[in-house]
């Protein structure tokens, strides 16, 4: 485009022209009844101007502008004004330009779409009317943008995806995810966390986004390992980290079915889980214990109480678990935890068919979900041989 030919929306971000400033001058001083004269002599190039100061000035220059724009509305000038009002649509000056070319244009350029929607908005309903459009014919946000007229880039642009992505149902995501991803990384937190909790509402736990979802987890960190998620609910939090514990176990246990079945039982009790030793090792965390896991060995994991596991993290991904293994006289497994209660904080998971009968049933000891029935903990037994004394 010429210096002096421009698309509408490239007009918000040019600069007045020089004369612009002196004109400006000349019309605060400028008498009511010169103007109807002076007026059809403004060039539509200053005019515009004019329009680009129109934020920035102060009220008695406001006055001048608006007296200029009673006389010169029409279809080219809101045309330009419309993507400018969307980059200035809180700055009250702008208000008052918006309302002053709509009650001055000629009647045939009032019954347009842009003068209808600007008018929305100079009454508070325009947000609410472009989500109403938007919601009776559900299309990609570029495409409705388009359709109605609006700058994607501009504030007004980003205010309705904003309130879009607090209130659409899972098509609005799936229509959108790079535009809802790019959002809640530069939304304000509240913003940001009222449209992540309508996403993580929309959607069944194995429906999510795969890459929404890591988009997320890069910039929120995991839903139980992070202040980022502090004023996400629980229901929702332990969702999502359920969705994160699956995607993981099913990465890492690609090959090993037999483990994947008994630990995605307990994915509703993990609290953190991740990869180390460059992707060797699985750390699942319970709480109180981990379960670290081995891609080398196919038939074990390893269970070990949280304060011992603080204090060996490092050497089991530097040296591996063998070097742990090693030091010690002997490894108690679950079938000892059962049946005959050794416990210790470092204990071996097996996995054949028995052996993944001892895991649930010790696994459920250590997490509260089942009583302890081994004799030396069941108060019955207790009783019994109470009475038996």
């Amino acid at each position: 485009m010429s210096h002096s030919f421009y698309l509408p929306e490239e007009f918000p971000a040019r600069r007045p022209n020089e004369r612009a400033e002196q004109l400006l001058a000349r019309l605060t001083s400028m008498r009511e009844s010169d103007l109807d004269a002076f007026s059809p002599l403004v060039r539509s190039a200053d005019l515009d101007s004019l329009l680009l100061y129109t934020p920035k000035v102060t009220a008695e220059q406001l006055i001048g502008i608006l007296r200029v724009l009673r006389r010169r509305a029409n279809r080219r000038v809101l045309t330009l004004f419309w993507p400018f009002f969307q980059f200035n649509y809180k700055n009250p000056n702008v208000t008052n330009a918006a309302e002053t070319i709509l009650h001055a244009l000629p009647p045939e350029d009032s019954q347009s779409q842009v003068a209808e929607t600007l008018s929305l908005f100079l009454e508070g309903r325009g947000f609410e009317e472009l989500l109403d459009r938007l919601k009776k014919n559900i299309v990609p946000l570029s495409t409705f943008v388009a359709r109605e007229g609006l700058v994607k880039e501009s504030p007004l642009a980003h205010r309705l995806y904003e309130l879009y992505f607090t209130m659409c149902g899972k098509d609005g995501f799936l229509l959108n995810p790079k535009r809802f991803m790019r959002l809640l990384d530069t939304a304000s937190n509240d913003v940001a966390d009222e449209m992540l909790i309508n996403y993580l509402r929309s959607f069944e736990r194995e429906e999510y986004l795969e890459g929404v979802n890591l988009s997320i987890i890069y910039f929120r960190g995991e839903p139980f390992g992070s202040d980022e998620w502090s004023d996400i609910p629980q229901d929702l939090r332990r969702k999502f980290a359920d969705w994160n514990s699956y995607r993981i176990l099913s990465v890492h246990f690609a090959h090993n079915k037999r483990k994947l079945r008994v630990l995605a039982d307990l994915i509703q009790h993990i609290i953190r889980i991740r990869i180390a030793g460059e992707n060797t090792y699985l750390i699942i965390d319970f709480g109180d214990f981990v379960i670290v896991d081995v891609n080398e060995l196919s038939s074990y994991s390893y269970l070990i109480k949280k304060s011992l596991y603080e204090r060996l993290s490092e050497k089991i991904e530097k040296s591996g678990i063998e070097s742990v293994i090693n030091s010690m006289d002997r490894v108690v497994n679950a079938r000892d935890f059962i049946i005959e209660e050794a416990e210790d904080s470092f204990m071996q998971l097996e996995y054949d068919e028995l052996g993944k009968l001892y895991i649930k049933d010790m696994i459920d000891i250590m997490l509260g979900l089942a009583p302890d029935l081994r004799p030396s903990k069941s108060i019955l037994n207790k009783k019994r041989r109470g009475g038996r004394g």
